[in-house]
């Protein structure tokens, strides 16, 4: 009997890479802005020319540290404001739900993200083989934090048949 999980698999796949896309594009813009605010403030003699070598590896430090802010704010921020969903979920009519059917913490939105070292290994094929394989569609990530991800259906259309609307759990 087909779950209301199942089709949601593939948007899954979608959204990771659209949020993780929205963090780089994020992260490599700062990177930018700030290689040439450096550049200018050295040609303007307001930063050493001395600094000049030190510039690449302070701009990669504060790159990598950009990547992990957006990436924090795309997998747990906006979801936890925004109805259990980040950017790309909304794109793609998808959401994160506590298993009792309501809205997910903070905790489990910290703990499905830091799970995600795990689910993430081999490019991914831990949380795919996971979510295949758990009769609720879970990775790791959403079995520890007690949630899943579901698809968000249009105000007034009826869940197919065999399948329980959101608002019934």
């Amino acid at each position: 009997m087909p779950t209301d999980a199942e089709p949601v698999v593939l948007r899954r796949y979608a959204q990771f890479a659209l949020d993780h896309l929205l963090a780089a594009v994020v992260s490599v813009l700062f990177a930018v802005g700030l290689f040439a605010l450096a550049l200018v403030l050295i040609d303007r003699g307001l930063l050493s020319r001395e600094v000049g070598p030190h510039v690449i590896p302070a701009v990669g430090w504060s790159y990598a540290g950009a990547l992990l802010l957006s990436a924090f704010w795309v997998q747990v921020w906006s979801p936890l404001r925004n109805g259990g969903a980040s950017p790309g979920m909304r794109l793609v009519g998808i959401r994160v739900r506590a298993l009792d059917g309501g809205e997910p913490t903070l905790g489990a939105y910290l703990l499905r993200w830091l799970v995600m070292a795990v689910d993430g290994q081999l490019f991914g094929l831990v949380g795919a083989v996971l979510i295949a394989v758990t009769p609720k569609r879970q990775r790791l990530g959403d079995v520890v934090a007690r949630t899943v991800v579901e698809r968000v259906r249009p105000t007034g259309t009826a869940p197919g048949p065999g399948q329980t609307s959101s608002a019934a759990r």
